[in-house]
């Protein structure tokens, strides 16, 4: 039988005590150690940014939570602008959540609003959510509202701002029932 002695004793002794110890024992000794810096939080338009990605590849159900992270921000922030954009992504990410009638009736106050009208991106994003609620309860509206978007004044402005891929990926979703019936 071999002897322990008191130096290994004690040295178990510690070894057991820092396994059993509270964690405010590790803490200390890891407030020694360099912490890798936190990401910075991202801005309100850089969440708006990522949830308007999200939407351009029609990933509405990742883009839900950030446009609505998106419109607290601006609504807390006072910026009624991007607080609609976001408002509206909101209303589109959400519509299979909500009565689609009420989700249309949102959207149409909101594209009618003075400060929508005379901002061509919004009007675009507000009319392609509208257009596609009103693809889902009457592909006529739908059809509709593609139509009145194309005649309206803001029409050369929205191709010429640099918007065109929202409206050029918005032609086919309002058109599609047109092609099924010709198809036909």
């Amino acid at each position: 039988m071999t002897k322990t002695t008191v130096a290994q004793i004690r040295a178990s002794a510690v070894a057991v005590a820092l396994l059993i110890a509270p964690s405010s024992t590790f803490k200390s000794l890891s407030a020694a150690q360099p912490q890798a810096a936190l990401p910075a939080p991202l801005s309100g338009s850089e969440i708006l940014r990522q949830a308007v990605q999200h939407a351009d590849w029609f990933n509405w159900s990742d883009s839900a939570a950030e446009f609505q992270q998106a419109e607290n921000f601006f609504n807390a922030a006072h910026d009624r602008r991007n607080a609609l954009h976001a408002r509206v992504g909101v209303l589109r990410a959400t519509m299979e959540d909500h009565s689609l009638t009420e989700v249309q009736r949102q959207l149409a106050e909101i594209s009618a609003m003075p400060e929508v009208l005379g901002d061509p991106d919004l009007l675009l994003f507000a009319s392609i959510a509208k257009a596609d609620v009103d693809g889902e309860l009457n592909a006529q509206d739908a059809r509709d509202d593609w139509h009145a978007s194309n005649n309206s004044p803001n029409h050369k402005i929205i191709r010429n701002g640099g918007i065109a891929h929202w409206a050029s990926g918005a032609f086919p979703s309002f058109y599609l029932g047109t092609y099924r019936k010709v198809g036909d």
